[in-house]
């Protein structure tokens, strides 16, 4: 549109006045219309249209001119209150109304350097908006306010008490953020406390979810690749803390084969995951994979404290309840401060099973290896100690009879199975009256006992098989060095 001339827009004022004006002054009166190019045209009075009117609006400019022609009865537009184009109302019409019945824009304003369009709302009710966007079409499928900035903030909004940004909507999305940004740390939606003492609970971003059913969720991330789907960090605190009165604190689940929760310490200082809790620290549960899984170079794979209940919790249907891996620490560890518990428990419920604990390779202890049997009494149970020797030795037991002063010996198959049968011992004792015995004839598969001084009694006897175990690396009196217990934290 062309910049107008004073004396085009007083000539325009001129016409719209010679139209204005000619409504009658009184009811059933008239009043001679002004001769003019435009043929006049009888009605009411316009308000704010006077001559003075328009001078007023004149001398706030151009743009006052625009305010005046939109400014709804009621309002009145003042050049001296509030710069040019500035309107007040005084009821519940705006003071201001602008439509585009096309595709344009209602209202575009544009500003240098502060914000171009600002809204205050003086009222005190916890319902007053500043800024309000409202879609009223049938499918209500379009965005309440949409900010878009190629750097800097899309929405940005302040309260000092209340809600900075609100969003609602029935069926889709409150709020809506995007970003385009392939810099790194590039937000759609950030929320940011600059307080420096915040209050207990305070949070950046806080999603609440009014459901009192399952489905649902109070934050929902989630990633097309392969990154994180929500990401906590803290330089000092937690990363990401989860809280629940009576259900789960932390949800983690992977729909296939990925992981549900991943805790990861990248400087090798502090806990992956920690959990806390009066009943189970952390639970994990899977129905194919590993219930917890954690893994450590050099640090802690899983660390958990409770103060009453268990630390970790886990169970699976058909694999690990729990699995550890480390490749320079230990895989599992425990400890325990009170007598007469377990660092290391483990049960086995089925009758016929066979372990309750099971290792893949040596078993080793500073302390005794024992057995405990209930006593007969019903006082307690006794424990019945573990016999070692300086090499790995396996020992079978046996009885006979000799006949005619000696009796031939058949070592069991099974067990020879397990043995070196090149070099084994057997001890033997007379049951019943005779010169003695000794063993002659050894070979892989038996021995024979014999009556001394060529005896031929039927004596019974009793003897036992010592052999060095089969396919396994004992050395004599093997020096070793024992683990690295990790010191305890928390």
């Amino acid at each position: 549109m062309a910049q107008l001339t004073i004396e085009e827009l007083l000539a325009r004022i001129e016409r719209l006045e010679s139209q204005l004006n000619t409504a009658p002054a009184g009811p059933g009166a008239c009043e001679p219309a002004e001769p003019g190019p435009y043929p006049a045209k009888p009605g009411p009075r316009r308000a704010g249209m006077t001559r003075r009117g328009m001078v007023t609006a004149a001398a706030a400019g151009t743009a006052g001119i625009v305010g005046a022609m939109l400014a709804e009865p009621g309002g009145v537009a003042s050049a001296a209150t509030g710069g040019p184009g500035s309107f007040t109302s005084s009821s519940a019409t705006p003071a201001v109304t602008a439509t585009n019945t096309a595709k344009g824009y209602g209202i575009q304003a544009t500003a240098q350097s502060a914000a171009a369009v600002r809204a205050n709302q003086n009222g005190t009710a916890t319902a007053a908006v500043a800024v309000k966007g409202v879609i009223n079409n049938a499918t209500g499928t379009g965005t309440g306010v949409q900010g878009i900035s190629p750097k800097g903030t899309g929405v940005s909004g302040t309260s000092p008490s209340g809600t900075g940004v609100a969003g609602s909507s029935d069926t889709g999305t409150g709020v809506s953020g995007s970003s385009g940004s392939t810099a790194a740390s590039a937000a759609a939606v950030q929320g940011t406390i600059t307080s420096t003492s915040p209050g207990n609970l305070s949070a950046g971003v806080r999603g609440v979810n009014s459901g009192t059913g399952a489905p649902g969720a109070g934050v929902y991330g989630s990633h097309a690749g392969t990154g994180s789907g929500v990401y906590g960090y803290t330089a000092d605190g937690e990363g990401v803390t989860g809280r629940a009165e009576v259900g789960v604190g932390v949800h983690g689940r992977n729909g296939t084969s990925g992981i549900g929760v991943l805790g990861d310490t990248g400087d090798g200082n502090g806990y992956g995951v920690s959990g806390k809790a009066e009943g189970a620290g952390v639970h994990g549960l899977t129905f194919s994979g590993f219930g917890v899984q954690g893994i450590a170079s050099t640090g802690t794979g899983v660390a958990a404290a409770s103060t009453t209940g268990i630390g970790v919790d886990a169970s699976s249907v058909s694999n690990y309840g729990v699995s550890g891996a480390s490749n320079s620490g230990n895989g599992v560890y425990g400890q325990i401060s009170t007598a007469n518990q377990a660092g290391l428990l483990g049960r086995q419920q089925d009758a016929s099973g066979n372990w309750a604990v099971f290792g893949f390779g040596n078993i080793g202890a500073t302390g005794t290896k024992s057995a405990v049997v209930p006593a007969e009494d019903g006082n307690g149970h006794m424990t019945l100690y573990c016999m070692e020797s300086p090499e790995c030795w396996f020992e079978d037991f046996g009885s006979g009879r000799l006949s005619g002063g000696s009796a031939r010996v058949v070592i069991d198959p099974e067990f020879a199975q397990t043995v070196q049968v090149a070099g084994y011992h057997v001890f033997v004792q007379a049951e019943g009256p005779c010169r003695g015995l000794f063993v002659r004839d050894k070979t892989a598969t038996g021995f024979v006992v014999q009556e001394l001084g060529g005896g031929v009694s039927s004596t019974p006897f009793a003897y036992r098989i010592v052999a060095r175990r089969k396919n396994v690396s004992a050395p004599r009196l093997n020096r070793v060095q024992l683990p690295a217990a990790p010191e305890r934290r928390g």
